[in-house]
């Protein structure tokens, strides 16, 4: 349904005027007249990632893993439409519910069994992180961007009149998008530190002893994507995130091959090992899987990034999107390394607006505000 209100909208336009004391210091000039189509056509390059909604978890896991994505839209091929989204998050939140729900002798065997017989579609926003929302690709991009990072939303499509998808967009393609325009940024902001700036916010981490299933829980609990993995001594030694589940997941098929085959199905003997192993062991042997050729496994080259206090903004904007991460840790001196702050995409974003830039409303309330915006019906 498509939610329009006039009054609403001239106000909107009434507060979106140039503010004399902020407006040269925010990174808007870099989306500024820019359309969310225009975004979408330039994060995708042509190429828009899908799942079948009936394709089995083990199906959707082996799709993301072997195209390196951290999240696809799920298609009703019957329909032929968007029905919602499915990611790490889900997948995590999905595994703790089925820990919950289970004897803890029979968790695996369960785990497996849900794996290989549910439908994605059942699981899609488990994780209660992305309601089905579509934006139309004439969606103004500063707008969408007010939405997302105001809302914390990970990601949405982006459709043409008729509903078709044109593209995806989620807070990682502003970021990129921010760092390809950096100099559309006032040199007062960019060369800005990021204590001065005050972003980031204080880490919710695990020690390296911690087994992986209680660190899914954490990240679970928390509604967060990933955390530093500490020492005894509270150093930063490695990161976890929901989507290391594809390296879990991982031994369960043969994720390099081209077309998807359950006989590759490898079976679940390692998957126990990395479900109860120490995070920190768990870390490692990512570690040395990433060191290998990443055009055959389909892994990020991810590691732990640090930045401090005096790091400027352009240079910690250049850092994550270079260094293909999602979130990097501020620490207290280079030579301990003990996290101070979680920065985020969403931190990125917001330390560059005016206060009340994201000034806080209902769904309903943005809704109204973004014309082009619109909620696809649940049924």
């Amino acid at each position: 349904m498509t939610h329009h209100h006039p009054k609403l909208e001239a106000e909107a336009k009434k507060h979106q005027k140039p503010n004399k004391k902020h407006s040269s210091h925010t990174v808007a000039n870099v989306f500024h007249k820019k359309s969310i189509g225009d975004i979408a056509k330039w994060q995708s390059r042509g190429v828009v990632y899908s799942i079948n909604a009936d394709d089995t978890l083990h199906h959707a896991l082996w799709y993301l893993t072997k195209h390196n994505v951290h999240s696809c839209p799920l298609i009703d091929l019957k329909k032929n439409k968007i029905v919602g989204f499915f990611d790490y998050l889900d997948i995590v939140s999905f595994t703790c519910a089925t820990d919950e729900e289970v004897d803890n002798d029979t968790f695996l065997g369960e785990l497996e069994k849900r794996l290989t017989s549910t439908k994605v579609h059942e699981v899609s926003d488990f994780s209660d992180r992305d309601p089905l929302l579509l934006l139309f690709e004439t969606t103004d991009a500063t707008k969408a961007v007010k939405y997302l990072f105001g809302k914390d939303i990970q990601h949405t499509a982006v459709v043409d009149k008729k509903g078709a998808v044109q593209g995806i967009i989620s807070q990682w393609s502003f970021v990129r998008y921010l760092r390809d325009h950096i100099s559309l940024v006032v040199e007062e902001k960019r060369g800005a530190t990021l204590g001065e700036l005050d972003i980031g916010v204080d880490p919710i981490f695990c020690y390296e002893e911690d087994i992986v299933i209680d660190v899914l829980k954490i990240l679970n609990k928390n509604r967060i994507s990933g955390l530093p993995v500490c020492n005894h001594k509270g150093e930063i030694v490695g990161n976890f995130s929901a989507s290391d589940f594809k390296h879990i997941a991982y031994v369960a098929y043969d994720a390099t091959h081209d077309k998807y085959d359950k006989t590759s199905y490898k079976g679940w003997d390692t998957l126990v090992d990395d479900l109860y192993k120490p995070v920190g062991e768990f870390v490692e042997a990512v570690f040395e899987v990433n060191k290998k050729d990443t055009k055959d496994t389909g892994f990020d080259q991810v590691h732990s990034k640090f930045v401090t206090a005096e790091t400027t903004y352009e240079d910690l904007v250049k850092l994550v999107v270079e260094s293909h991460i999602h979130r990097v840790y501020m620490i207290d001196d280079e030579k301990h390394a003990k996290p101070i702050k979680v920065i985020s995409l969403v931190d990125i974003i917001r330390a560059a607006q005016p206060d009340d830039f994201f000034k806080d409303s209902t769904l309903d309330e943005l809704l109204e505000l973004m014309d082009g915006m619109y909620l696809l019906d649940s049924e």
